[in-house]
């Protein structure tokens, strides 16, 4: 049997999805910024020094990210630094990392991780920007690779610098890719998972009601609103906000709904013998 008490909290509908892209882009900001920084200081002991500054740039660039997500301007720090590093990105391959025969180019590598990373926003929130930039990305990826062209003014990355830097572009751009894949097979297949687990928990028992008193203006008592909660044995209390879209897309609400009206009309006759809580309404959200 659940357990049933008063709560003074509002219900919170937590953006999940927006707190992993959070996550998820903090970690990208910093491992751009370890990289810029590694080949920075590649470039300072070969004395390359236009290349050091444009490693110092997207160090900055990456940096800036970091400090709009930190304080909270999501939106603004996805097409900031997704427009801006998509500019680099063009830019440096065409300026510094034009290929030969021997060596191929592959600073353009990131672009599918970026184009990725774009996807996953779009996943979070569909936007006709966010698919611009998505197939930008995928665009000057296809023209990079198809062609060896280079601005008239191109200072190219000596071979010897090269040589060892195909590799190491090559591995990390990989290891980002496979990073982001993970993301969103993770996001694809949470809500099966979830939706059994809710299943489950149901069964289980792990399904709480709380009450949230209801007032009037001289703060008499005038009943509670029903507040679902799920207290998981391993995660603790999960948020309505992270179950609730999950049931519904799994088509379980009827289930959850049906559990909570089944508890509310046994908490009514449980108050209805109480002398002290019988004219109490219970309100219940049905969906």
């Amino acid at each position: 049997m659940s357990q049933n008490s008063w709560n003074s909290e509002p219900e919170v509908q937590d953006d999940k999805h927006s707190q992993r892209l959070i996550v998820c882009y903090k970690f990208a900001t910093l491992a751009i910024m370890a990289i810029a920084l590694f080949w920075a200081a590649i470039f300072g002991w070969w004395q390359q020094w236009s290349l050091v500054v444009a490693e110092l740039l997207l160090t900055g660039m990456a940096g800036l990210g970091w400090l709009l997500i930190a304080s909270g301007r999501l939106n603004s720090a996805l097409l900031v630094t997704q427009s801006g590093l998509l500019t680099f990105a063009i830019g440096f391959a065409l300026m510094f990392d034009v290929p030969n025969a021997d060596i191929p180019r592959v600073s353009h590598l990131y672009l599918l991780f970026l184009a990725l990373f774009g996807y996953i926003n779009y996943l979070r929130r569909k936007s006709t920007i966010q698919i611009a930039i998505i197939a930008a990305c995928l665009g000057a990826f296809v023209a990079l690779s198809c062609t060896t062209y280079g601005l008239p003014f191109a200072q190219t990355i000596p071979d010897h610098i090269r040589s060892s830097g195909v590799w190491v572009n090559g591995v990390l751009a990989t290891t980002m890719m496979c990073g982001g894949i993970y993301a969103i097979q993770r996001e694809i297949t949470r809500p099966k998972g979830m939706a059994l687990e809710l299943r489950n928990a149901v069964r289980r028992g792990e399904m709480e009601l709380y009450f949230q008193p209801q007032i009037d203006l001289t703060g008499t008592v005038l009943g509670a609103e029903a507040l679902l909660r799920w207290q998981h044995p391993k995660r603790g209390q999960v948020s309505p906000g992270e179950f609730i879209p999950a049931a519904e897309a799994a088509g379980l609400m009827p289930l959850l709904g049906g559990w909570v009206i089944q508890e509310a009309c046994r908490t009514l006759a449980l108050w209805s013998d109480d002398p002290a809580l019988r004219t109490l309404t219970l309100a219940v959200n049905v969906s």
